[in-house]
């Protein structure tokens, strides 16, 4: 790294996290705020319920949390997972895990579902920012875990966040999806903050 001017990261936390591991190169660490376009989105050609509530990716996941709440919740919407099988613990028919959405066709899933749920492990490192990113391109509600490395990007006023683990608090928001409404300010702090162009103007600045 001697010869790098600039290590970019994407999540404050991160920073810190790399400092530590490369102390004689700390002050090369840069936070910037990621961002990307989604534009290349294919059909899905499986099937999916008319209406359901969704989840996917494989970084950092915390899925125990969410087949919890989902067991508890008293809401009848079909949850769709689209991830590895293998990442999800044992669950009941209300959870279907879709093992055949690629990249190109998770933004038409995802854009098709009610809402997304996304349970993130809180660690230091940056996870869950692109599907994050893509639903709010997407107008579609979110849910999340309060962590540092997703408020970097969003506060209450975009999504609705539930404590860390809390299958509790996340079945109650399930149970009562009005209370999410909050993606058309979502969307808009998308267009105007996390666009691939966006990104290239805050990396011109460094």
């Amino acid at each position: 790294m001697k010869n790098v001017k600039n290590v970019i990261v994407y999540s404050s936390k991160e920073v810190a996290y790399y400092s530590q591991i490369f102390p004689e190169f700390q002050e090369k660490f840069s936070f910037v705020h990621y961002g990307l376009d989604y534009e290349d989105n294919h059909s899905y050609e499986g099937s999916l319920p008319e209406n359901f509530l969704f989840s996917g990716g494989g970084s950092n996941r915390d899925y125990n949390t969410i087949v919890k709440a989902v067991e508890k919740t008293k809401n009848s919407l079909p949850f769709v997972i689209a991830t590895q099988p293998w990442r999800v613990p044992k669950h009941d028919e209300k959870i279907t895990v879709l093992d055949n959405v690629v990249v190109e066709t998770f933004g038409d899933v995802l854009g098709k579902s009610e809402a997304l749920v996304l349970s993130l492990k809180d660690v230091d490192l940056s996870s869950g920012h692109m599907v994050m990113l893509q639903a709010m391109s997407l107008g579609v509600p979110i849910i999340v875990n309060d962590i540092p490395s997703v408020r970097d990007y969003v506060d209450e006023s975009s999504v609705l966040f539930y404590k860390s683990g809390d299958f509790n608090q996340l079945a109650s928001i399930i149970d009562d999806l009005e209370t999410i409404q909050r993606a058309d300010k979502a969307k808009i702090l998308y267009f105007n903050k996390y666009t691939s162009k966006k990104l290239m103007d805050r990396l011109i600045e460094i």
